[in-house]
């Protein structure tokens, strides 16, 4: 066997992420971190390091360790390091590598029987501080670079029905003495901003939805496709606004340079579950993933590297063995061990599987023959029952997703299509008496995405299309064929987004983080109406209106 294979879903979405939000920067809507600075504000050590993970009080007794270690044997006093708290002292048996000596890591005698043994053979080499500014950033020029990805031929992640077996949560489970940090990043007041985003963001119907409530406990776990989507549209929207500004005080520096962290992970999520791969998308993969873990142990160093960690340094090579990461993650496999489980035995184990196999094999290519837009009208008919029997965003194979690249459209209503269309359409040359008839539709459907006119559906209205740069987001208007067109292209009138004023563009730092690709715009709509063809339109966006009359777009094409 020359490969263990990494699942990219299990090891990005709910190890990584999860961990990362939950364990690392801490979701607590009890805990407020303004109470505790003026109750007990906390200075760093001497050397300089901050952290925010641990307290003032393991802070003075990590800085106390570390003078003692500088000190010789003979010069040391042994009692000095026994008043320290044990949060320290597994601090400096990680920096020194011996916590596997370690043999009972909840108790302060058995670290104390390795570090003073190592001190007596051993020097000490203070550590350069751990500053959060060494964190570079994630649109560094050390990345190798990116060829922009064909947008045309670009779809989105696909949704997740996941029933299976509960997840190991690695995190909990398989490191013992996990737990949230106790002073976690995400307090009440971070959570606040990012409970009122939720609310108010707009998404297309295929993306995964958060609960609104996002770190209570009352929601429940989340599945992995809710952990990608937070990761990858979401909470970046919120942390961006809120910390992207690099400030003059401690606190504004640290929330930076987490931050610049969090999206290294996000930018190797984002390039790792692209449509398109290829060595420089797997290159730069490995460039953001250990940017990212080189910056958690810098800035987390309390924190000790998952299993998972290390597999997400294998997907890179992975990327270029196997190609994009849809074919073989376990999404669909997920999907059907949940279809699995709600079936009944009747006790009968061993006589269903033959029948279960050819069932997932007869649906999967029943799939495939009724997206094929030349079968008989009596098929067409069948079609439809069979899209309203199965629910065609619960896809199970990567080749319904490949060959299902027709407009399915909802049933049209004849009409004449108005004058400002038809000029957008056809030129200025067309007047009232040669308007074109054409069918109009509230929905179609294309390559498993459903794009809508705004009076049907806001969020799937949501588009990105082509223009100056990468593109703007647009609103679509209507969707239309035309009655005498042979080929029946479809086609969308829409109206673009007006772009931000300098002054909101420039209070919020997303061009820093070209990959995650959100930008800033007007929240009110140009009065020119445009018209493209449907398979011009780059991707759906997702939307979440600010205070200040822009709004943050975030196209959803990768």
């Amino acid at each position: 066997m020359k490969f263990t294979v990494i699942d990219p879903m299990h090891t990005l979405f709910l190890n990584l992420v999860q961990n990362h939000f939950r364990f690392v920067l801490g979701m607590d809507p009890k805990y407020s971190s303004k109470k505790r600075t003026r109750k007990n504000p906390t200075s760093p050590p001497s050397n300089g390091s901050s952290h925010p993970v641990f307290s003032s009080s393991t802070l003075k007794n990590i800085d106390s360790l570390r003078k003692w270690l500088l000190q010789s044997p003979a010069e040391a006093e042994p009692k000095t390091i026994s008043t320290c708290s044990l949060d320290a002292l597994k601090f400096i048996a990680h920096e020194l590598n011996l916590t596997a000596l370690v043999k009972r890591q909840d108790r302060k005698a058995a670290f104390l029987d390795v570090l003073r043994p190592w001190h007596q053979i051993h020097p000490y080499v203070l550590p350069t501080p751990l500053m959060p500014a060494v964190v570079p950033p994630p649109g560094s020029n050390d990345a190798p670079p990116l060829e922009p990805s064909d947008a045309n031929d670009a779809s989105d992640p696909v949704e997740e029905e996941e029933s299976g077996p509960p997840q190991v949560d690695e995190a909990v489970e398989v490191i013992p003495g996990r737990a949230p940090p106790k002073t976690p990043v995400l307090d009440k007041f971070e959570l606040a901003e990012i409970w009122r985003d939720l609310k108010r963001v707009i998404k297309p119907s295929w993306v995964a939805a958060l609960p609104s409530d996002l770190g209570q406990p009352r929601h429940g776990k989340l599945k992995s496709d809710q952990w990608r989507t937070a990761a990858t549209i979401f909470l970046p929207v919120t942390l961006i606004r809120r910390w992207g500004k690099l400030g003059d005080s401690v606190e504004e520096t640290r929330k930076k340079a987490m931050l610049d962290n969090t999206m290294h992970l996000i930018n190797a999520i984002i390039i790792a579950t692209a449509d398109k791969t290829s060595r420089k998308h797997a290159e730069r993969y490995t460039f953001h993933i250990q940017k990212y873990l080189e910056g958690y142990q810098t800035l987390y160093p309390g924190r000790l590297l998952l299993p998972s960690h290390h597999a997400a340094l294998h997907l890179g090579e992975f990327l270029t063995q196997f190609g994009p990461v849809r074919a073989w993650w376990t999404f669909p496999f997920e999907r059907l061990i949940g279809s699995l489980q709600n079936m009944h035995t009747n006790e009968k184990l061993g006589e269903l599987e033959g029948t279960m196999t050819s069932t997932f094999i007869m649906s999967s290519n029943m799939r495939n023959i009724l997206s094929n837009p030349r079968i008989p009208p009596v098929l067409q008919h069948c079609r439809r029952m069979f899209d309203t029997m199965i629910n065609r965003s619960h896809r199970n194979t990567m080749l319904t997703e490949i060959l299902n690249d027709v407009d399915n459209h909802s049933d049209g209503v004849s009409a004449t299509l108005d004058l400002d269309t038809a000029k957008a359409l056809l030129g200025d040359t067309v007047n009232n008496s040669r308007l074109p008839r054409v069918l109009t539709f509230r929905r179609v459907e294309k390559s498993t995405r459903v794009f809508t006119t705004s009076r049907a559906n806001a969020g799937d209205s949501l588009v990105w299309v082509p223009g100056a740069g990468r593109g703007s987001p647009a609103s679509i208007c209507e969707i239309f064929t035309q009655v005498d067109d042979a080929a029946q292209e479809t086609y969308v009138s829409f109206k673009r987004y007006l772009p931000a004023h300098a002054s909101q563009t420039q209070k919020y730092a997303y061009e820093e983080y070209p990959i995650f690709g959100a930008e800033v715009w007007s929240s009110e709509l140009s009065s020119s109406l445009e018209v493209l063809p449907l398979r011009k339109i780059i991707s759906h966006c997702a939307c979440t209106p600010l205070d200040d009359g822009s709004s943050v777009f975030v196209p959803l094409f990768r």
